[in-house]
């Protein structure tokens, strides 16, 4: 059975056979199947690349805050170790002292 088809161009109708009516139907829809893939997979595309910078972020955001813990604590040990080291050079200053006047007293 032919099928009557209009040229978009011209827009001349003419009759075509339905095998070759058929063919112009599935490259149509082909086409277009090909245009809403590649519509779909730039938004995908465009979804997991805002997904990946966002992840990103985040664990900068962690490595950064774990970095800060990590330096307060230190500078904390640092502080409490040149306070012991004060509270040392203290008792040996004093133990010094001690022995001077001991020696002076044994002499």
């Amino acid at each position: 059975m032919p099928k009557m088809i209009k040229c978009p161009k011209c827009q001349t109708e003419f009759e075509i056979d339905e095998n070759y009516y058929l063919d112009i139907v599935q490259q149509v829809k082909n086409e277009e199947f090909e245009k809403e893939l590649a519509s779909r997979l730039a938004e995908v595309k465009a979804t997991n690349e805002l997904a990946i910078k966002n992840r990103e972020q985040e664990l900068v955001n962690k490595y950064n805050r774990e970095l800060a813990e990590l330096r307060n604590e230190k500078e904390a040990e640092i502080i409490r170790l040149n306070g012991d080291l004060k509270n040392k050079d203290i008792e040996l200053e004093q133990a010094s002292i001690l022995q001077r006047q001991i020696t002076f007293w044994l002499t």
